[in-house]
């Protein structure tokens, strides 16, 4: 005898397509991103699914990477050479990532080469929590270089917190030709588009 939870059947669907969803996507936003990263430079990698094929890809190389995703860092752990921080905090369930003071707290006295962070564009680049806001303009502050990962799913998509908007950004990485307005708005910003 005994006892075990079931998930609901819902929840462990939705996690499940959102792995598999837009996949393609992503692998070639992780193919392009990976280009920046440099051996003995210092990285943030938010969480998320992009940011999990980024990880991936990462090269074994000697580099310190800040993550404020726990599945992140373990994709990275898989690596002998990378260094990990990853940030204490609250975790969110819905995205698999800490926020909340202590994760402010402790990237305030951190040196971060190149921030990789996910979004969704409209309005300037948003995203879904509130507590993602004040964690990313921090970052953006912080990184000497700030680049946005977006798949092109994500493109026109309004999310409730808008957390920067063009000129905050150095790179946007995509995996398709984005509209001829955000072109427009990135060459005026000196932001390159890949």
């Amino acid at each position: 005898g005994g006892a075990k939870y079931l998930e609901p059947m819902d929840r462990v669907q939705n996690e499940e397509s959102a792995d598999v969803c837009n996949k393609s996507q992503k692998d070639i936003v992780a193919q392009k991103a990976v280009g920046f990263i440099r051996e003995g430079s210092s990285i943030f990698l938010d969480g998320g699914t992009t940011m999990m094929e980024l990880a991936k890809i990462i090269p074994d190389m000697y580099l310190n990477v800040v993550t404020n995703g726990p599945d992140i860092a373990l994709a990275i752990a898989e690596k002998m050479r990378p260094a990990i921080t990853l940030c204490g905090g609250v975790l969110n369930r819905k995205n698999l990532a800490v926020f909340g003071y202590s994760a402010l707290e402790m990237l305030s006295k951190i040196n971060i080469d190149v921030a990789f962070i996910s979004a969704s564009e409209e309005c300037g680049f948003t995203c879904g929590f509130e507590e993602q806001v004040k964690l990313r303009r921090l970052l953006i502050e912080k990184a000497r270089s700030v680049i946005i990962l977006m798949d092109s799913t994500k493109f026109g998509r309004m999310l409730p917190y808008t957390f920067a908007k063009m000129e905050d950004v150095n790179f946007l990485v995509t995996d398709q030709t984005p509209s001829q307005e955000m072109l427009e708005l990135a060459q005026k910003n000196n932001v390159t588009i890949l």
